[in-house]
């Protein structure tokens, strides 16, 4: 097969020269996106490009395979004259031709409708354009029967040269064609373990590995760059021995050829490490930098970390300072206790531990994926900027921020502390973030004085007592304090804007997303009681008193409380853990605690479609869906009458509807969701707050950027800005959601920055003054409707919240034994 006088080693070469080329292709693609996987933001600025590169390497893929198979078959056919030599050329031309067209069809259709995407760290195809299922398929259907048939063949040509004796030309011709077969062997065992073992295991490093961080994703990153690079799909290429063959053939453009692939890709390799490197240096720089100098606050000593932004702006940040004893032992299932103040320097530069997460939705946070423990879980983080405020000279206004998480999971940590020191803090505010206990541990009850639970909102409670204590220490003003949550994080603000132990701490609050007249934010103690009891003994519990109960819980590992299969809720609504209505935490009913707590100014706020978060239906039946759903919510625990007010929702929210069109089916269900959970309980908070004397704005955050990577959308019926959407463009981007802002959304986040920091100054989201544009009225009972849409370009006042559904609500909860019991006192109606 080496013989010089022929052509099939002419074509045989082609085919090999295809192959290299692919293969090149295949690098050079990774060479020329190297930096846009090495630094992830610029991909917002060239995903065109990207897009078109992406398409070209999948292309080169796509072919490759096969090209190899068929080369493989072809040196059989040759090798056992199934193909006489000489006509050997004309079968490969015609095999270069179907090979050619395909591989000019797949890119010329890629590059059009830009059919790949890279979503760092991984390239993929983009499922939003059309047939990108059928070429995702294609490719596995081309992949594994090529790789199949490359091995038979090159097992089957070792076993003809060298068992049965059947070689033509020499003994070194013999080895050198050896030697060839079996570089291209460990090439394609490369191309499978890459297909077989290197994407399952990114999977699997996925799971264990928080690769929304930017820092991890730059270490994966370099480590699939310098996988691409430093690899042997050009071993050809270096083969010193068939390079000499190659020089010494009248092969002159296979020589030429595969010397320049040689010379270019040494120099790629060279480079490309050098740009990891770099890359991941530059990447790196965003962690902060540690600040040796002592902070003597009146809490104790501490040093923090120094977070440099644009302008020559200094943001210190003092991370997991203890305001509590650890709740463990006899702290467990109490109120926190105030942590002693020390004496020497404590080095706050890290996160703390979260609090141990649990309930039904604890498997939302994989086991080794964050930091949790008991001992060490009461802390928060004081983000102060250094430079001096002209306007607040005697101490910067204060945002405490509570974390959602449905008060099963959540903490502090899962904010990016970097993204977080170069939003909001660069309007002249300093940020605190506290974490409280949740699940059983932050809520347990038995019913009675034995455990009355809330501990998570005394855990709050103290919180708020530190920065009132110890914020001046920072450059705050502990007398202009805003608190501002998300989710449970927006319902517990307005629980503390209740309780009297806590009403004092401050002097406005921001709910998003979630407030105490939400559905999911509070129960009746006995109610409340009984979901632990119950949960107790599907685990073997089996006393009868509050005592027992409590020391069972005393007894189990935090671990126990993520055990949820099998255990059915007594209850309506989507969560277990929840605050009640505990008389002591919350000693009256909501309607008395709003009429007896201060005046506040209040700022609350929605997504669009707060349900579309649970759009990911289990049924393909949107009927039984719908049906199931509005079972979630509504109860005999809600009300007597649970049959007829399921019945009345089912046809509210149907009617005038083709009850066959999914498409239409599927937004009443998440319209439903995002009314009953969230949208009604928004709307009763700004009315009492406004009934009784406080400055209230409402808001629904609508913009959503239907270019920007939205993993949750991809899953939803529709994409639309949903629950806890504004979050992102508020705080910044964190563990567990990733934000790469285009110019469109820079505008946003200073959009949403000015509403927060205006209201947190002045107890106003327009500022000083109410002229512009764009102004947010305050909320009036008179137009109960009346709202403000946040949007880009333009945002402004509209006079139709939630197209007027609620309306449904005020006379369902007329109705409702648990909605009359929190907010009124009244019992069983």
């Amino acid at each position: 097969m080496f013989r010089k006088d022929m052509q099939t080693p002419n074509m045989t070469y082609k085919l090999m020269n295809l192959v290299n080329v692919f293969d090149l292709g295949q690098g050079f693609g990774h060479f020329v996106t190297a930096p846009v996987l090495v630094f992830p933001r610029l991909h917002e600025k060239l995903d065109f490009f990207v897009r078109g590169i992406g398409c070209m390497m999948n292309t080169f893929w796509v072919a490759d395979l096969p090209v190899m198979a068929v080369l493989a078959v072809c040196r059989i056919m040759i090798f056992c004259k199934m193909i006489h030599p000489e006509n050997f050329h004309r079968a490969i031309k015609v095999i270069l031709f179907l090979i050619l067209t395909w591989f000019s069809f797949v890119l010329a259709y890629g590059c059009a409708a830009q059919n790949m995407k890279l979503t760092p760290p991984w390239w993929g195809y983009d499922f939003d354009v059309q047939y990108s299922e059928i070429f995702d398929m294609l490719e596995i259907v081309l992949s594994f029967p090529s790789l199949v048939t490359s091995y038979i063949a090159y097992l089957t040509i070792i076993y003809l040269i060298y068992v049965k004796k059947k070689g033509v030309g020499s003994s070194q011709s013999r080895k050198d064609e050896m030697a060839i077969l079996l570089q291209y062997t460990f090439v394609t065992i490369y191309i499978t373990v890459l297909i077989v073992v290197w994407h399952p295991s990114l999977f699997i490093f996925f799971s264990f590995i928080d690769m929304t961080n930017m820092r991890n994703q730059a270490i994966l990153n370099s480590l699939w760059i310098l996988h691409c690079y430093v690899n042997p799909v050009m071993m050809l290429i270096h083969s010193e021995g068939l390079h000499a063959t190659f020089e010494a053939s009248k092969i002159k453009y296979c020589s030429n050829s595969v010397s320049t692939c040689r010379r270019f890709y040494l120099y790629c390799q060279s480079f490309i490490v050098l740009l990891t490197i770099l890359g991941v240096h530059f990447l790196f720089r965003l962690k902060p930098e540690h600040n040796s100098k002592v902070l003597n606050a009146t809490c104790g000593p501490i040093r923090g970390n120094i977070y440099r932004h644009t302008e020559n702006k200094i943001v210190d940040g003092y991370l997991g300072i203890p305001f509590a004893k650890p709740p463990i032992g006899e702290l467990r299932f109490k109120k926190p206790v105030p942590a002693e103040k020390w004496a020497e320097p404590r080095d706050c530069y890290a996160y703390g531990p979260g609090c141990p997460q649990s309930g039904d939705h604890s498997d939302m946070i994989p086991e080794g994926f964050y930091e949790f423990a008991e001992d060490n879980c009461l802390t928060l983080n004081v983000f102060a900027p250094r430079w001096k405020s002209e306007e607040f000279p005697e101490g910067l206004p204060v945002i405490v921020y509570f974390y959602g998480g449905g008060f099963e999971i959540g903490f502090s940590s899962f904010l990016d502390d970097y993204s977080l020191s170069g939003g909001l803090l660069l309007k002249d505010v300093i940020v605190v973030t506290v974490n409280y206990r949740v699940g059983p541990l932050g809520f347990l009850t038995t019913g009675d004085s034995v455990a009355r639970g809330n501990y998570g909102l005394w855990d709050q409670t103290l919180g708020l007592q530190w920065v009132r204590q110890h914020i001046g220490s920072f450059g705050g003003d502990a007398h202009n304090v805003s608190i501002f949550g998300t989710s449970a994080g927006g319902a517990s603000v307005d629980l503390l804007a209740l309780s009297p132990h806590s009403n004092k701490l401050f002097r406005r609050f921001i709910t998003m997303s979630g407030t105490a007249f939400c559905d999911f934010a509070c129960r009746p103690q006995l109610l409340q009681a009984q979901i632990f009891t119950e949960f107790a003994q599907h685990h073997g519990y089996n006393g009868n008193d509050s005592q027992s109960l409590l020391a069972w819980y005393q007894s189990q590992p935090d671990s126990k409380f993520r055990q949820w299969n099998g255990f059915q809720r007594p209850a309506s609504g989507f969560l277990s853990f929840v605050p009640n209505l505990d008389g002591d935490f919350l000693p009256k009913p909501f309607d008395d605690l709003r009429k007896e707590a201060p005046k506040f100014d209040v700022m609350a706020m929605i997504g669009e479609y707060e349900g579309l978060l649970w759009g990911c239906f289990e049924s393909s039946n949107i009927t039984e869906n719908f049906e199931k759903a509005i079972e979630t919510a509504y109860g005999p625990d809600i009300t007597a009458n649970y049959t007829e007010v399921r019945k009345l929702l089912f046809d509210f929210y149907t009617k005038r509807i083709d009850k066959n069109d999914e498409k239409v089916m599927e937004k009443r269900v998440v319209e439903f969701i995002g009314d009953s959970w969230f949208n009604v309980g928004t709307l009763d908070t700004i009315k009492s707050c406004a009934r009784y004397g406080n400055n209230a704005y409402l808001a629904s955050f609508d913009y959503y950027n239907m270019d920007a990577r939205d993993p949750m959308g991809e899953k939803a019926p529709f994409r639309a800005s949903s629950h806890g959407s504004e979050l992102k463009y508020t705080l910044g981007e964190g563990e567990m959601f990733k934000l790469s802002p285009d110019d469109e959304e820079f505008k946003v986040m200073n959009m949403m920055g000015d509403f927060v920091t205006n209201f947190a100054k002045y107890g106003n989201p327009n500022g000083k003054s109410e002229s512009g544009a764009q102004v947010w009225e305050k909320y009036n009972l008179d137009k109960p409707n009346r709202y403000f849409k946040i949007d880009y370009p333009k945002s402004e006042m509209r006079d139709n919240y939630q197209n007027g559904r609620m309306d449904v609500y005020e006379q369902i909860n007329r109705q409702s034994n648990k909605y009359q019991e929190i907010v009124y006192g009244k019992r069983e109606l």
